[in-house]
């Protein structure tokens, strides 16, 4: 699963740095590219709480928090279609 620091994730109103629980080393900030999740990551629950909740997008089971959000290639589809206007 690739991610990216949710950009509506601030602190005092700047961006956040991610650390990775294990490693202690960056994880993600604002400035990085979209990083890959292995399994491993996404099975430590410190690393799943980062990730939205279940029901929100890129929601998963142990999600808490929504720092870390899916990453979406800039030439992807927007995951929600546009409201129709009704005709008359």
């Amino acid at each position: 699963m690739k991610v990216v620091v949710n950009p509506a994730a601030l602190v005092d109103g700047k961006p956040i740095t991610l650390r990775h629980p294990v490693t202690d080393r960056v994880l993600c900030d604002s400035t990085t590219e979209p990083v890959t999740l292995s399994a491993a990551d996404l099975a430590d629950k410190r690393i799943r709480r980062l990730l939205p909740k279940p029901g929100r997008p890129g929601g998963i089971e142990g999600g808490l928090y929504g720092d870390l959000v899916p990453w979406q290639p800039p030439d992807a589809p927007d995951p929600k279609p546009p409201k129709q206007k009704s005709a008359g």
